[in-house]
């Protein structure tokens, strides 16, 4: 068969649909093998590239051409799968050679993929074909096909946290643009967004421009051309099919057949407003928005627009009040509600559906993470996060595997019962059935034996020490003041034996940020490290700092009495975390990725000299490389 499609991940995702795999399965399957090689069939095993001399691109042509002979002994992963163990190479080249590809070809490599599981993984084919769940086939696939090096909880979740990117892309029944799950609208919609432009400039809209016209949205401003816009946006069909360009009061009577009018509200449906005593327009065209969230029966919260309004968009919280009026002005009539039919707007059983805002995330939710033990205090489980419905199970203590798309999915944790915890949960779950992570308190040592580990150089001097003390626990001014008191008793005696750390207090010095700053290039200044200076500042994100920021410098570090730090070094295999952008080139060319905290690996070095990008990392250790970082982004860890 000829892929269809327009990029690899689209090609593949066919592919695997047309063979019969579940979207849980095709899911599960393309996580692992993008953790394998990014979705590349040409890709040579990184730490190769350099032992054997070759690119991506010189080694799939060595092998077709036979210049390169040694391609099923050398152990080098290779392919989508990076195939590795000799005799699987052998029978991928003969496949290859028989079908008259080239050995990098996506189809044959899909194709004997296939075949592999056929022949070789049936249990694993028949359960990808049957996959309600995410992370239990992307389990299977990571421990009976793939079977890399380290299978465990923190490999196991980034593999499904990819399948679940690929599974939200590819998977849903609606048109293109629909989702399952309903978003609220909380911000003026995006230039270019064709649901509020008008027909005869590009757009979708049958609406008229509004006034005064919206320079991004020209529908905008007018409650009518935001209205049949943001109800078309929601069910994402591509157009404006439902609606029609008449007075807000007339919206109603000239509603499509299909569409269902009532007195209750639901999300995504169209509140209806008469103005005057008539509904020709002579008296007022009345005014329409569309209902964002359902708070209760009696309260919701609307997305508008309005006809003269200096300001294009805005949201705002109805009361329906004793006069059933939904707090428009005494001058308006309350007409119904035309409901969406688009299914993110209805329950599994067809009536009106409530969300709560996916975008709020609590402090406590946003400090989880990844291996956390936690109260799971919910009954209701999910195969995946944006799932609508899902079978019960038993609070108790549980263990966060996976965290996918927090303040966007419906379910954003999954959870694995803890033994012995009481709990039976296994999949996705809400935020708020978390009580909170189950935090142990460490242990610690008095202050004497804290400070006497002090002056014997245990915990280092200046910043680092402060923050190596406050991270485990200890109060560092408590610590430093029995050290100076140590070292005092000391100087009194005459004893000398043990080093002593200076008890002079001198002021730090405060550094105002200007245009051009980084943290790194300010700690380079000082003589101290930028991981040092966040953590003496309390920035929790130090690629993130602002012109006119009060920075403190140690005092040390300011009077360069501070022993500046070698430059790290990273070696193939180092763990690394890694805050800022990685390029897809060692120039910085050809785009980037954005990386927060990211826990990533060494696949090798270039020359720092002709490379400001010089350092290749991997999502996986000894996996596909995912780019190129300055030393300045990364920490090992």
């Amino acid at each position: 068969m000829s892929l269809t499609g327009t990029t690899n991940e689209e090609k593949i995702w066919k592919y695997l649909k047309s063979q019969g795999l579940s979207d849980y399965g095709i899911a599960g399957l393309m996580g692992n093998l993008y953790a394998e090689s990014g979705l590349r069939p040409n890709n040579l095993q990184n730490g190769y590239e350099k032992s054997l001399g070759y690119t991506d691109e010189t080694y799939t042509s060595a092998v077709d051409s036979g210049a390169y002979a040694s391609f099923v002994r050398d152990s080098a992963g290779y392919g989508l799968a990076q195939w590795t163990y000799w005799s699987r190479k052998e029978k991928m080249l003969a496949f290859a050679k028989n079908a008259g590809k080239s050995i990098g070809d996506l189809e044959m490599q899909l194709d004997f993929l296939m075949k592999e599981l056929k022949e070789g993984y049936s249990s694993l084919l028949s359960l990808l074909k049957s996959a309600t769940s995410i992370l239990t086939a992307s389990n299977a696939v990571l421990t009976q096909y793939e079977r890399p090096a380290n299978q465990g909880a923190s490999v196991q979740a980034k593999r499904a946290e990819y399948g679940q990117t690929y599974y939200d892309k590819f998977a849903a029944s609606q048109p293109k643009g629909a989702s399952n799950v309903f978003k609220e609208r909380t911000t003026k919609p995006e230039a270019g967004n064709k649901y509020y432009i008008t027909k005869s400039t590009g757009g979708w809209s049958p609406a008229i421009k509004g006034s005064p016209t919206d320079p991004d949205c020209n529908v905008l401003s007018n409650c009518v051309g935001y209205a049949i816009g943001r109800f078309n946006e929601i069910g994402g069909w591509g157009s404006c099919k439902y609606l029609r360009s008449v007075n807000a009061e007339n919206f109603i009577q000239y509603k499509d057949a299909v569409l269902e009018v009532g007195q209750t509200p639901r999300i995504g449906s169209v509140i209806v407003w008469q103005k005057g005593a008539t509904l020709s327009g002579s008296d007022g065209a009345g005014h329409v928005a569309i209902v964002e969230r359902v708070i209760s029966p009696t309260q919701i919260v609307t997305s508008e627009s309005g006809w003269n309004c200096t300001n294009p968009f805005w949201t705002k919280t109805r009361n329906k009040g004793s006069d059933g009026n939904w707090g428009q002005a005494s001058s308006y009539k309350f007409l119904g509600f035309i409901y969406n039919p688009a299914e993110c707007c209805k329950d599994a059983g067809g009536a009106a559906a409530t969300v709560e805002p996916v975008n709020t995330v609590s402090k406590e939710a946003a400090n989880l993470k990844v291996g956390d033990v936690v109260e799971f205090t919910g009954t209701v489980h999910y195969t995946n996060a944006n799932a609508k419905t899902g079978p019960a199970c038993k609070p108790g203590k549980a263990k966060i595997s996976l965290i996918y798309k927090l303040g966007e999915s419906l379910h954003p944790f999954h959870l694995i019962a803890v033994s012995g915890g009481g709990s039976t949960v296994y999949g996705f779950v809400d935020t708020k059935d978390i009580a909170g992570a189950i935090v142990e308190k460490p242990v610690l040592k008095s202050i004497d034996e804290i400070a006497q580990e002090v002056i014997n150089g245990k915990w280092g001097n200046g910043s680092d020490r402060k923050a190596r003390l406050t991270a485990a626990g200890y109060d560092y001014a408590a610590v430093q003041k029995r050290v100076n008191e140590i070292c005092a008793e000391k100087a009194n005696t005459g004893t000398t034996s043990e080093p002593k750390t200076e008890p002079v207090k001198v002021e730090d010095t405060v550094y105002t940020v200007v245009a051009g700053d980084t943290l790194s290039k300010i700690a380079k200044k000082y003589g101290t490290t930028y991981q040092a200076l966040a953590a003496y500042n309390g920035i929790a994100n130090p690629n993130i700092i602002r012109v006119g920021q009060k920075i403190k410098i140690p005092a040390q570090a300011a009077a360069g009495t501070t022993t500046a730090q070698k430059p790290l070094t990273f070696a193939a295999g180092d763990a690394v975390i890694v805050n800022g952008k990685i390029y897809y080139t060692g120039k910085g060319t050809g785009g980037y990725i954005e990386k927060k905290n990211a826990k990533m690996y060494v696949t090798g070095t270039v020359s720092s000299k002709v490379y400001p990008h010089y350092i290749g990392v991997a999502n996986t250790k000894g996996g596909a490389r995912q780019g190129w970082a300055s030393p300045d982004i990364l920490t090992k860890g």
